[in-house]
């Protein structure tokens, strides 16, 4: 399950059987800046039980404003992003 949010992409991923997990991507190309570190994404370390809940937690991560903008973008563009 792949949504964008407030210059975000949030793909949803299941880890395995009843197990989501979230990815989020800044949108722009640029780097996501976590918590003091330098990340290309930022993967959110709690299992959720749905796709659907899995992405309301990535959001309550971004609203949060633990995801920052790094400064510099990634040296090539990721295809999935291009979409």
């Amino acid at each position: 399950m792949l949504t964008q949010y407030k210059g975000y992409r949030i793909e949803a991923l299941e880890i395995e059987p009843g197990r989501w997990r979230v990815r989020i991507e800044r949108i722009d190309g640029y780097k996501i800046k976590v918590s003091g570190g330098d990340d290309l994404f930022a993967k959110a370390g709690r299992d959720a039980l749905s796709a659907e809940h899995a992405v309301k937690f990535a959001r309550e991560i971004i609203d949060s404003g633990r995801l920052s903008r790094a400064g510099s973008k990634l040296k090539a563009p990721r295809p999935h992003l291009l979409n």
